[in-house]
């Protein structure tokens, strides 16, 4: 881990806050969680619905941001680098998505998480496809991911997604030509994918 750089923390900060806060609360039915015989999550598919209607958009880039990163500290600096390259370079942006699949409501489904001891036994597949369940029957016109790791690209896959476009990690840098995101273990890239209904 000495090699991670302050976003690669900050990342992994981020997702355990997200699913901390979506997958125990899941007001909506968003989100899956499954649990073995001792009440430990043994695997997560977390997510929500995005229509036109929304109020609220979410993953707003502040691009006040842009204007005054003199100012701010470098490791802020090269986050939001990392997260703008994710939202324009995919085109992830909820407002990108519509355009893009030509949507009014998608599911943008966010983590899908298996613990170690239950890979390779389907139950990635098994909460993807409940998920897809869950957004099919909530009016969704399609289903949309951005893949972040190699065992869940091949779920994705496997479950016939449209694969979009890709951001190699490597290619993310900071002002100076230093790459952001260097602790990505055996991941090399972020991908978008869909599956209309």
């Amino acid at each position: 881990m000495s090699d991670a750089t302050w976003v690669d923390r900050q990342s992994r900060k981020e997702l355990r806050k997200f699913i901390k806060q979506n997958a125990m609360v899941d007001k909506n039915s968003r989100s899956i969680i499954a649990f073995n015989g001792k009440e430990e999550i043994m695997g997560i598919k977390l997510g929500f619905f995005i229509s036109r209607e929304d109020k609220k958009k979410p993953f707003q880039h502040n691009s006040w941001q842009k204007s005054f990163y003199w100012m701010m500290p470098q490791r802020m600096v090269d986050w939001n680098i990392a997260m703008f390259n994710f939202e324009h370079t995919l085109r992830s942006h909820p407002s990108f998505i519509m355009e893009d699949l030509e949507v009014d409501k998608f599911f943008s489904g966010e983590v899908l998480g298996v613990a170690k001891e239950m890979r390779g036994l389907g139950m990635g597949k098994e909460l993807l496809r409940m998920s897809m369940d869950l957004a099919r029957e909530a009016g969704c016109q399609a289903y949309f991911s951005c893949v972040s790791g190699i065992y869940s690209s091949k779920i994705y896959e496997d479950m016939k997604f449209t694969f979009l476009r890709e951001s190699l990690y490597a290619d993310v840098k900071d002002q100076k030509g230093r790459i952001i995101m260097n602790d990505t273990r055996e991941h090399t890239k972020s991908q978008t994918c869909y599956f209309k209904f």
